[in-house]
């Protein structure tokens, strides 16, 4: 059960650039870690690409058949959006295989650009359906935790669709609560990781927690 001192939860994160901007598996790791959690992350990414790209390499399908992951962490290409029929077509396709190889997917939710506020509830919308879909996934509502911080706190990079530090843990506390039951509001007001490239200050960190926590 999560919390076991002698076990060590491995977790697979199959993305694009919006995973390895600011190392997200590796914060994650670290959030997991200070709630007492053991947990090993590997990343397939590459920017740009879309889930379809991700069945047809040589890495995914036999990473999830062998690689004796307990968790799968899948997060389809956004910027721009291609619409709820791909999404769950792809989705699907990358679930059997998950669930084939007795993984749990994780079906992150995702954010929509910093100019492009409206569509979000389209996101939002797609990933509930393929939720929906694959019974026995998880669904991480990162899209939906970004959005209540709209004007309160500026969670993107430079070009207004990447993570920053804030917007990377905001995601790791989604996906550590959405995995393990994990409540970010009692976490420390602190992280010490190399993984994100700015220090975020105890406010900052506070508003983060308490925003994945009501999430």
């Amino acid at each position: 059960m999560p919390g076991d001192e002698n076990m060590a939860y491995h977790v697979l994160f199959i993305r694009n650039s919006h995973t390895y901007k600011e190392n997200l598996p590796w914060v994650f790791a670290e959030v997991c870690r200070q709630a007492g959690i053991d947990v090993r992350v590997t990343m397939l990414a590459h920017p740009g690409v879309d889930w379809s790209w991700h069945l047809l390499s040589c890495c995914a399908l036999p990473n999830i058949r062998f690689g004796g992951y307990d968790y799968v962490v899948i997060q389809q290409k956004s910027h721009p959006f291609d619409g709820a029929q791909p999404l769950m077509e792809q989705g699907l396709a990358l679930f059997r295989a998950i669930s084939d190889a007795k993984s749990t997917a994780v079906l992150m939710s995702t954010w929509s650009e910093k100019n492009n506020p409206e569509g979000q509830e389209e996101i939002d919308s797609a990933f509930a359906a393929l939720h929906s879909a694959c019974r026995g996934s998880l669904l991480a509502r990162c899209g939906s935790a970004w959005h209540k911080l709209r004007g309160k706190l500026d969670l993107y990079s430079g070009d207004g669709e990447h993570q920053n530090s804030k917007g990377a843990y905001l995601n790791a506390c989604v996906l550590a609560k959405t995995m393990f039951g994990i409540n970010s509001s009692r976490l420390p007001p602190e992280i010490k990781t190399k993984a994100l490239t700015a220090e975020l200050t105890t406010d900052e960190l506070r508003l983060l927690q308490k925003t994945a926590a009501d999430t």
